[in-house]
């Protein structure tokens, strides 16, 4: 992993989930002012349309991709040892890819 990816992974990854977890309807974003449940929604379809830095851009896909990885090395693992642990990390890992791809799509990082 490069410098830039580094930087990135370590700077940005806190403000990248907080986006996909308002992206995904998990938390709405409130100021210090606080926001009404109207204002809330709104702000959340603006995070929706911003736009992402190459850098973000760069890192979403990333990490689609790493988790596409970490998915077909516990399947392959899975299929060799048959333990149960497993498969069950395969299926966080392609919850965390499904989650990645609502960014994608939202984004039209495709």
């Amino acid at each position: 992993m490069n410098s830039r990816m580094k930087r990135f992974a370590l700077g940005g990854l806190t403000g990248l989930l907080a986006t996909m977890l308002v992206a995904l309807g998990g938390v709405a974003p409130v100021s210090a002012e606080g926001l009404s449940p109207d204002d809330a929604a709104a702000s959340s379809a603006v995070v929706a349309t911003d736009g992402l830095s190459d850098e973000e851009v760069e890192g979403i896909l990333y990490m689609r991709e790493e988790e596409k990885l970490a998915r077909d090395v516990y399947l392959t693992l899975y299929e060799l040892w048959g333990l149960p642990l497993f498969q069950n990390i395969a299926s966080s890992e392609q919850a965390h890819m499904d989650a990645l791809k609502t960014l994608i799509e939202r984004y039209g990082l495709d």
